[in-house]
Parts: structure tokens; sequence; C-alpha cells
């Protein structure tokens, strides 16, 4: 699915299927998205353990979805911006 939209700023942005070399990346911006998170935050009172452990925690959940093809992100460029996990129908 690939799909380009102008925003206000200009900028492109489009909407890819995240492929599998970009893991990494993709799991450090799931990261920085949840280390706020209540959730995370209850699981990982310490700050510094949370840090540490969520990096693995993201990685593990797209390399999950990233074997039934549901992962989706938000890109300027080069630069990932966002990152969708969508569930797939099961028939």
């Amino acid at each position: 699915m690939r799909a380009t939209k102008k925003v206000e700023s200009g900028a492109d942005l489009r909407v890819i299927e995240l492929p599998a070399d970009r893991l990494y990346e993709a799991a450090d911006v799931l990261t920085r998205s949840f280390l706020a998170n209540p959730n995370f935050v209850d699981l990982f009172p310490d700050e510094e353990a949370c840090a540490r452990a969520l990096p693995h925690v993201q990685r593990a959940c797209l390399r999950d979805a990233l074997g039934m093809g549901c992962v989706y992100a938000a890109s300027r460029g080069d630069e990932l911006l966002g990152i969708g996990l969508v569930r797939r129908r099961r028939d």
C-alpha cells in the first residue's frame, strides 16, 4: 500500500508497508512514543529500566506483526514519523 498526501506544511507524507530492514528504526519510534505511557510506567516504574526494556518489547511486537504483514509506517522522505499495526481479519 503506497499513498502520498500533501499536508498543510507542504511536506509529502507517505504511508508504506514497513520493510523488515527498518524494524530497529520503527522500534525506536515506538519506544519514544510509549516511554510515558501509563501501562509501561506501571510495568517498569524505574525510568532507566523502562528505557532499557522498552526497545526490546517494541522490536518483539514488530517482529511478530511483520510476520503477519500488518505493519505500516508514516514517513517523510527517509524519516519514519509514526508506526501503525493493523490487525487483519482471518477468514
